[in-house]
């Protein structure tokens, strides 16, 4: 009975030292991960982003401000660069690193390996991003020709019924009538869009394809007035 008495303290004390030993590692771990959460971006950016202040308040953080959407980015201020931010709402914002501006008071004209702290910004500081004059243009511009495209090709099958119908005497003439309206004010608002709007370099060509094509469209649409004419 002594012996199993030994041994069962024996393994009581094997237990509570294995407990011991896991709890300080989770209490490592745990201190680990604040610190890592408070540091660097690299060391961060798991937790990114927060669209709410972090509940956590050992955790430092700045706030950026998109349009109406704001992004609670936790860092330390005396660290982390500028780059390191941009770096950062490059994967949330989806735009390239080159063309995103932060704005905050000094922080404005800093260069990218400028610490945040060297420029006022510390821990809940508030600042605006905003892309360099040209990017957001040519991004609206890219959304502008893929309505474009859309619009030319609904355009496009309009004419061609619009066509068949007058061909085989199946179309009243105010139903003709209200075709050609719309395709006279689609030509006119593509001419509009295409003359102005601004696109990225690669998508020039497309541009210039959807202008040939909207001078087809407009021949087209001439001869279709003109048919009308003849019918009714």
């Amino acid at each position: 009975p002594s012996s199993s008495s030994s041994a069962l303290r024996k393994a009581e004390g094997v237990e509570e030292s294995s407990s011991k030993d896991n709890n300080d590692t989770k209490g490592n771990d745990s201190k680990s991960a604040v610190a890592a959460t408070s540091g660097n971006s690299s060391s961060s950016s798991s937790s990114f982003p927060f669209h709410a202040p972090p509940k956590d308040t050992n955790i430092k953080y700045i706030v950026v401000k998109h349009g109406a959407k704001a992004y609670y980015i936790p860092c330390d201020p005396d660290k982390e660069t500028v780059g390191g931010i941009k770096i950062r709402l490059e994967e949330v914002l989806g735009v390239p690193k080159r063309v995103i501006r932060l704005v905050a008071g000094r922080l404005t004209k800093a260069d990218d390996d400028t610490v945040l702290a060297s420029v006022r910004i510390k821990h809940k500081s508030k600042m605006m991003v905003l892309f360099k004059e040209g990017f957001h243009i040519a991004r609206y511009g890219e959304e502008v020709l893929q309505k474009a495209i859309a619009q030319i090709e609904a355009a496009e099958q309009l004419a061609d019924s619009t066509e068949k119908r007058f061909e085989h005497r199946g179309l009243d003439l105010a139903e003709g009538v209200r075709r050609l309206f719309s395709l006279n004010d689609a030509v006119s608002n593509l001419h509009r869009t295409l003359e102005g709007v601004t696109v990225k370099s690669a998508s020039e060509k497309i541009v210039s394809g959807l202008k040939e094509r909207l001078r087809v469209l407009k021949r087209r649409v001439k001869e279709i007035t003109k048919a009308r004419s003849e019918f009714g």
